[in-house]
């Protein structure tokens, strides 16, 4: 016994620096793991205002929802549409996407607002095709803010089928 106390007592200052460093790397791996999200994490996304407004393409069963917050007026946004109209057309049923208007151009205001009319009557895809090609492709072809206007934006409303009437008040 008494060499095993002279052992520990010649290894106690050694003992106590591997504890001491022991325990600043268990805390630093339990803080790297909690700022890393598991690799099975789900994050939550309120878009019940988006999909209450028709704002979405695909079921609502979907095992997978892509929130996509865009601009119709960004030509990244622009680029994305046929990715997104694919990955709801391959994955039928099991993939959904719920646009979310996130206005940062403010010429295109007009077109986040007819796209929400478009929405509440049913044809918001349609809408959305139809301005990518006709009000921002156009725009894009040929540099003129009018197409991203409100006439323009009209016409193609006119050309989808909405109704243009305003609401009845109440």
């Amino acid at each position: 016994m008494a060499r095993i106390e002279d052992a520990l007592a010649r290894n106690a200052e050694a003992l106590e620096f591997l504890n001491k460093v022991y325990t600043q790397q268990k805390a630093a791996q339990a803080a790297q793991d909690n700022a890393e999200p598991a690799p099975d994490a789900v994050f939550a996304v309120d878009v019940s205002e988006d999909v209450q407004g028709g704002q979405v393409d695909g079921p609502a069963t979907a095992a997978v929802t892509i929130v996509k917050a865009f601009d119709f007026a960004c030509p990244y946004c622009r680029s994305a549409a046929p990715t997104m109209d694919a990955l709801v057309k391959d994955y039928a049923g099991k993939v959904r996407v719920v646009y979310t208007n996130m206005v940062i151009h403010p010429p295109a205001r007009p077109a986040h607002l007819a796209s929400c009319a478009a929405a509440k009557q049913g044809k918001y895809k349609q809408f959305k095709t139809a301005f990518w090609d006709k009000g921002y492709g156009a725009y894009a072809a040929s540099n003129d803010l009018s197409k991203l206007g409100e006439d323009n934006i009209l016409a193609i409303a006119k050309d989808v089928g909405l109704d243009l009437a305003p609401p009845a008040r109440r």
